[in-house]
């Protein structure tokens, strides 16, 4: 039934939001979880104008940590950004690799794309605040890249180290 599956996916937006607030790092799979309950939400939405796909590589990445909400807000902006302003179908694509010591997400969006120099102050500071997260975390080696221009989509690349729960960065027990 749609309205027990919204109202399921609204529930694991929530739980984010409010139930994870004092985890600074999840899993990638609980963020995954995220992502599918919003891009679902979206999906009811938009109808054939929106599709997806998420591919994870190989099933260890699932089990790493990320900073939390580090992957949703580049779906969002994907979505609000890019795909709303669009005529034609919109394709969001989130990839994850490791590549060496780091785990690389990849969030493709064939939306309207944006000069980022130029980028509307709601969606940059978006931005900024994902890259200062990353870099109070993990150091100034890794965060968040932009290639996009108008007219031709966008991709955010997110560099993280590969983080299996070990001493560097913080966790919430660190926070006082």
């Amino acid at each position: 039934d749609l309205l027990f599956e919204m109202v399921q996916a609204l529930t694991r937006l929530l739980q984010a939001s409010l139930h994870t607030k004092n985890d600074i790092k999840i899993t990638v799979a609980q963020e995954l979880e995220y992502i599918n309950a919003y891009l679902y939400i979206q999906k009811v939405r938009y109808g054939s104008k929106l599709e997806y796909a998420v591919s994870t590589g190989s099933p260890e990445i699932l089990t790493l940590l990320i900073p939390r909400l580090c992957i949703q807000p580049l779906v969002e902006n994907a979505v609000v950004h890019g795909i709303e302003p669009l005529s034609a179908t919109g394709h969001i694509d989130i990839a994850m690799e490791l590549k060496e010591d780091a785990l690389r997400i990849t969030v493709t969006d064939n939306g309207v794309g944006f000069d980022p120099a130029e980028a509307p102050d709601s969606n940059h500071i978006a931005l900024q605040n994902l890259q200062e997260r990353i870099r109070l975390i993990y150091g100034g080696a890794y965060g968040v890249t932009i290639d996009s221009a108008p007219g031709r989509g966008c991709r955010a690349v997110v560099i993280l180290p590969v983080d299996k729960g070990g001493n560097h960065g913080l966790s919430s027990s660190d926070r006082r």
